[in-house]
C-alpha cells in the first residue's frame, strides 16, 4: 500500500476527495486486518470505519518520516480489540471453564510451523479464521501481527501464561484441522490413484485381447 506525503497533507487540510482517497488506498488494509478480529460481518464496516476515523485524526501526530502502512495497521489492530473487549465478558467464563478441563501439551504444540505445511496461504487462513474468541486474538496477535506474549498481554489485559496457554490451544486446534484436511486429501489421492490404475489395467487387457484374441 502506497501512500504519499501529499496526499496526508490533503486530508490534515479535511479535503473530502483526499479523505475518501486515503480510505480506498486503506481499506485493503483495514479490511484484512480487522476481519481476524471481528467476526460479525455486520459490526466488521463499522469497526473499518471506527479505525479509518482515528487514522485521521491521529495524522497530525503521524510522522511522514515512518512508513504508513504498519501505523495504520497498529491502529485497526487496536480498534478492533477495542470491539472484542466489549465481548470479552461473555467469553471469559467460557474460556475460564475450559482451562480448568483443557490439558494440552504446549512444546508438543509449540514446534508447528504452518510455513512448511502443504497448503497454500488462503487454506491455511480459512482455518485461522475458525478459531474463536479470545484464542482467535491471541493466535492473530502473536503469529500474524507479529506482537510478542507480553504485548499480547497487554492488548488483551491478560497476563502472559494465558496468551501462551490461547497460543498453545489455537497450534493444536490448526494442527488437528491439518490433519483432518490431510486425511481426508489423501484418501482422494489414493481413490484417484486406484481409479487410474483399474483403468490402465482395463485398457491394457482390451489390448492384449485384441493381440492375442484371447479372452
Amino acid at each position: 500500500m502506497k501512500v504519499d506525503k501529499q496526499l496526508l497533507n490533503r486530508c490534515l487540510k479535511a479535503d473530502r476527495r483526499a479523505q475518501l482517497e486515503l480510505y480506498k488506498a486503506c481499506y485493503s488494509l483495514m479490511k484484512s486486518t480487522c476481519s481476524r478480529y471481528v467476526f460479525q460481518q455486520a459490526d466488521l464496516s463499522d469497526v473499518m470505519n471506527q479505525g479509518f476515523l482515528k487514522i485521521l485524526n491521529g495524522l497530525e501526530h503521524f510522522d511522514t518520516s515512518r512508513t504508513f502502512e504498519p501505523w495504520a495497521r497498529r491502529i485497526m489492530i487496536n480498534t478492533a480489540l477495542d470491539y472484542c473487549r466489549k465481548l470479552k465478558r461473555k467469553q471469559m467464563t467460557k474460556d475460564l471453564d475450559e482451562m480448568m478441563e483443557f490439558n494440552v501439551d504446549a512444546e508438543r504444540w509449540s514446534e508447528v510451523n504452518l510455513a512448511e505445511l502443504q497448503f497454500d496461504v488462503e487454506e491455511l487462513l480459512d482455518m485461522v479464521r475458525q478459531l474463536k474468541g479470545t484464542t482467535a486474538q491471541v493466535f492473530n496477535l502473536y503469529a500474524i501481527d507479529g506482537y510478542t506474549h507480553e504485548e499480547v498481554s497487554v492488548a488483551l489485559r491478560m497476563s502472559t501464561s494465558n496468551s501462551k496457554w490461547h497460543l498453545a490451544k489455537a497450534r493444536r486446534l490448526l494442527q488437528e484441522m491439518i490433519e483432518k484436511k490431510t486425511k481426508i486429501l489423501t484418501n482422494k489421492i489414493n481413490a484417484e490413484a486406484q481409479a487410474n490404475a483399474q483403468t490402465k489395467k482395463k485398457k491394457k487387457d482390451r489390448v492384449d485381447v485384441a493381440i492375442t484374441g484371447q479372452e
